[in-house]
């Protein structure tokens, strides 16, 4: 079994490499326009690269100090919870499908809800419908984590991109072990992540809610 890599996508102040690269292009671009072209215009530049640092954010999270419980792998609105078969499952059996959509404001770094193996990753060709609708969790751009925990529960991660997100960019690799509460991945702007779970854990959420990455509790192993 691998050791997870450092997190190479880690920048001082919490903000990953491709927000701090895209900010600083940003604000240079707009010093030379505003100097060389049009004053004001250098604005639109400067509210950009700012935003820019904002969206790619990278906050510290504490994952909570208990036992035989999943947190959530994503900040956003919970948009539906279900019953569904997760599509690389070799098994028949449905899981609870808790699906979290994240708008263009929320952190959109992902972490392990539970400490597990990353056992596989699958990444699949879509489409790239509105993230809230339920078809984009079969029909959108999405990769799949299926992961394994030391007692042998299989649960599955799901990210899945958005009408404006083009981009997943995993920051593991299949074969190492994530601790609860782990950066996952990035799913560049407006997406939706699936979270699939056993039916032996208890749902402690409810649809409509917010969650907050690393830190919500989403459910409980009876």
């Amino acid at each position: 079994m691998k050791k997870q890599e450092s997190y190479r996508y880690s920048q001082p102040f919490s903000i990953l490499r491709e927000g701090v690269a895209i900010g600083s292009t940003a604000f240079i671009l707009g010093a030379l326009i505003g100097v060389y072209v049009y004053s004001p215009l250098a604005w639109v530049f400067f509210i950009f690269g700012s935003w820019a640092l904002y969206f790619f954010r990278d906050p510290v999270r504490v994952p909570p100090d208990h036992e035989n419980i999943a947190i959530s792998p994503a900040d956003g609105l919970i948009v539906a919870i279900k019953k569904r078969r997760p599509e690389r499952s070799p098994q028949q059996a449905q899981m609870h499908c808790i699906s979290i959509f994240m708008n263009a404001l929320d952190v959109h770094v992902n972490r392990m809800p539970l400490s597990a193996e990353i056992a596989e990753i699958t990444h699949i060709k879509g489409r790239f419908l509105n993230a809230t609708l339920d078809k984009a969790s079969t029909d959108n751009e999405r990769c799949i984590y299926t992961c394994k925990t030391k007692d042998g529960t299989t649960f599955f991660v799901v990210q899945i991109a958005g009408f404006v997100a083009r981009r997943i960019v995993p920051f593991c690799q299949q074969g190492v072990q994530l601790k609860l509460g782990e950066r996952l991945g990035l799913i560049r702007f407006g997406s939706r992540v699936d979270f699939y779970l056993p039916q032996n854990f208890s749902i402690l959420v409810k649809e409509g809610q917010r969650t907050i990455a690393g830190e919500t509790v989403m459910a409980q192993k009876k």
